[in-house]
């Protein structure tokens, strides 16, 4: 299934997204108002410069100061963010995901951000791929 049906099934409106300067206590208000467990995070140019997740967040709680709910999202997000394309098919997303060790991947489409999927929605995707193979290959077996 590739990315593109993902996305469709999904029906989500609009990709929920902070600018860089904004405040961490901003993005953790836009993850439980939304409940979503990552934000893209954008520059003033609406480019994506990074991603936000409940894990970054975990993470830096960690060593966190004082003043940490007022520091900016750039500070604690991921900067080097992993993407896919609409053309993309959801094995190849599910490897990259496991791999890289996160949850959320930005879709692009013509280098803008077009919408964003977790790993729940591209195992549910691949579930359904192999039940309809399954589904398949049961019916070429009964009708042979």
């Amino acid at each position: 299934m590739q990315v593109q049906k993902i996305l469709e099934e999904k029906n989500i409106q609009k990709v929920v997204t902070i600018q860089s300067d904004a405040s961490i206590q901003s993005a953790l208000t836009l993850l439980k108002e939304y409940q979503i467990g990552a934000v893209v995070v954008m520059d003033q140019s609406d480019k994506l410069t990074g991603i936000l997740s409940e894990r970054d967040i975990v993470r830096a709680l960690v060593k966190a100061s004082s003043d940490f709910f007022e520091q900016p999202v750039s500070t604690i997000m991921t900067k080097s963010v992993q993407t896919c394309q609409l053309t993309d098919r959801s094995y190849d997303i599910l490897n990259k995901m496991t791999n890289g060790r996160f949850r959320h991947i930005p879709v692009m489409n013509d280098g803008e951000l077009y919408g964003i999927i977790s790993i729940g929605d591209v195992v549910k995707a691949r579930l359904f791929e192999v039940e309809q193979e399954n589904k398949a290959l049961t019916d070429i077996i009964t009708t042979a």
